[in-house]
């Protein structure tokens, strides 16, 4: 089990760690072993943290704690500020730090880059005190930077520590910080949302209605979703017009053609997929050209994480294609969501030559937590195999897409064949 040190008086705290699997410590400093990670509160001082940086160990710093340790002076709060890899704090803290209000969304932008400009690492800014029926809390690491949306719920100081401890046990537990922030806003609106007269604490959280939308501006409304997709079955992704014949004479009803270079007989390619996919009564999903994909009336489109900015997401939905979007992690799940999708594929399930992966393999069971806490149609996809594929379907998943099971099979016909029979459409 990992530990994080912090504050142990903390109930709220306590029950937070306990709750996502980590052992909360009281600091023990110039010990022989050291955290996996460490929440910033009364009983750390500042030349504590300055020992523990050489041990590269992420620290998290609420403004709520350390604005009861300095005064709001610019000069003293800036040696911590460098310290630490994340300041968790709401706009009236900044406010008193900066010395100015902050009115609008893009006043939060403007002040988050300033207190990165102060030393900062990386600034996650709350929306908290706004009367808006949105709660819009913005992140930035001075590179990249999003908004999360979720429908408020009130806050109190004993819930911002519990954000911030739960930031810091899913550092703890090896997340990315993007995926910490995501899953710490889940488990504190799962905690409100539960109970109206204290906090309800849950254990990981496994709930849509908890997910925060993700998006490069704040979101006023519900996105407006795309058609569901019908269960996909056996989902083969494969690269030529060829490919997609030999599938559909064996009885695919869902292909995904996926090319990843644009030569000069890729619009010919697209265009006689989409019309014998249509022959066979079969969904074809055009991979990254979805501008393609309109132009032919494909039914279907399937974007990455890179291609979703791209794309004109609005012009895909108003012709009524279907639209899977490729994710990976909790923040791309969180950032799917904000387009509300057909589908989400979730990958990779195994270790995968098909294509260079900079994310690790999710594994079976991560994959069960996805599908207790989606509601979108999941595909799997990823180092998914004959011999995999039965424990794979057994997680109740709509979709398992595969390539190389197919692609690299000594009969790729015959191949298709039994994953029919293991994937009953």
């Amino acid at each position: 089990m990992q530990i994080v040190w912090a504050d142990t008086e903390i109930e709220a705290d306590l029950h937070t760690f306990q709750d996502l699997g980590v052992e909360v410590q009281r600091p023990q400093f110039y010990a022989q072993s050291m955290p996996a990670a460490i929440k910033v509160g009364l009983q750390i001082s500042l030349e504590d943290i300055y020992f523990t940086k050489q041990y590269s160990i992420p620290i998290v710093l609420d403004a709520d704690f350390l604005l009861q340790k300095v005064y709001y002076k610019k000069s003293d709060l800036i040696p911590w500020f460098s310290l630490t890899n994340l300041l968790v704090l709401d706009t009236h803290e900044a406010e008193l730090i900066l010395g100015y209000k902050i009115t609008s969304h893009q006043s939060m932008q403007i002040a988050a880059h300033e207190l990165l400009s102060l030393g900062n690492q990386n600034i996650f800014l709350l929306g908290e005190h706004s009367t808006e029926v949105w709660c819009h809390d913005y992140w930035t690491n001075g590179v990249t930077s999003f908004w999360l949306t979720q429908n408020r719920l009130p806050h109190t100081s004993e819930s911002r520590s519990i954000l911030s401890a739960a930031i810091t046990a899913s550092l703890a537990l090896g997340y990315s910080l993007e995926d910490a922030i995501i899953i710490a806003k889940m488990y504190t609106h799962q905690t409100m949302r539960r109970t109206q007269t204290g906090f309800d604490f849950r254990g990981f959280p496994e709930d849509e209605i908890d997910l925060p939308y993700l998006a490069s501006t704040p979101l006023y409304e519900v996105p407006k979703p795309f058609k569901r997709c019908h269960r996909l079955g056996l989902y083969p992704v494969v690269d030529s017009f060829s490919w997609v014949e030999l599938l559909l004479n064996v009885g695919v009803k869902t292909i995904q053609l996926r090319i990843k270079e644009r030569t000069e007989t890729l619009e010919k390619e697209i265009q006689r997929s989409i019309a014998l996919a249509k022959k066979h009564s079969a969904t074809l999903y055009i991979n990254d050209y979805w501008e393609l994909a309109l132009k032919f009336e494909a039914d279907g489109v399937h974007l990455g994480q890179a291609d979703l900015d791209a794309a004109d997401v609005d012009a895909i939905r108003k012709r009524g294609l279907l639209l899977g979007v490729s994710t990976h992690c909790y923040y791309e799940v969180a950032k799917a969501h904000a387009i509300n999708p057909s589908y989400i594929a979730i990958g990779p399930i195994y270790p995968t030559t098909s294509k260079v992966m900079p994310f690790l393999a999710q594994g079976i069971e991560r994959l069960k937590r996805w599908q207790r806490t989606l509601n979108y149609p999941l595909v799997a996809i990823g180092g998914i195999n004959i011999e995999r594929v039965s424990e794979v379907v057994t997680t109740g998943v709509q979709g398992v897409a595969l390539i190389s099971a197919i692609t690299k099979a000594q009969d790729p016909r015959k191949a298709t064949e039994q994953l029919l029979k293991c994937i009953k459409m």
